[in-house]
């Protein structure tokens, strides 16, 4: 059995234990507390069919890529759309995929011209829809046949160091 004296007969011992107990408490739960609130140590889980969703750092969520189907050699469109639920803005500075020679994120300019942005800023709590005539990526000079219902990679870069890899379908979502 434990047994702990007094204050008066020990001299302030079972002071110091009890200071021990509690900083050893303290230690346990920054030590343990992230392994037992998570213990598989997954920073998240992919929903269902990783070509619809795709979620980073569990705040930042691309939904829906796809990309239209086109023949070696020409140029297609990539579209999704990016929710950022985090407390703070991130930029997209770049997106890469092996089927392109080179991604472009472009815009309607509205005077039958198109605009090209080097990164963009997505606010706090905001979606960036890449997802229409209004906005989109443009893969440049493709290097495969883009198949309807075929599925390739692409990986998004943002401005903190962060790299999304994503599975980007070949014709809308739902179409195969």
């Amino acid at each position: 059995m434990f047994k702990v004296h007094s204050l008066a007969k020990s001299g302030g011992t079972s002071l110091r234990v009890g200071l021990l107990l509690i900083l050893a408490l303290v230690a346990s739960i920054f030590v343990y507390g992230p392994v037992l609130a998570n213990p598989s140590g997954d920073d998240h889980v992919d929903p269902p069919g990783v070509f619809n969703h795709k979620t980073l750092s569990g705040e930042v969520m691309i939904l829906h890529p796809w990309m239209e189907p086109a023949n070696v050699g020409a140029n297609s469109r990539l579209f999704m759309v990016i929710e950022n639920e985090e407390a703070f803005h991130i930029s997209l500075v770049k997106i890469d995929t092996p089927v392109a020679e080179k991604v472009e994120l472009q815009f309607d300019t509205g005077d039958d011209k198109v605009g090209v942005l080097s990164s963009r800023v997505i606010g706090s709590e905001e979606s960036l829809n890449v997802d229409s005539h209004h906005m989109w990526f443009q893969l440049r000079n493709l290097k495969v046949n883009l198949k309807p219902g075929d599925t390739y990679p692409a990986r998004i870069f943002f401005n903190d160091g962060r790299v999304m890899e994503i599975t980007v379908q070949v014709g809308p979502p739902g179409a195969s």
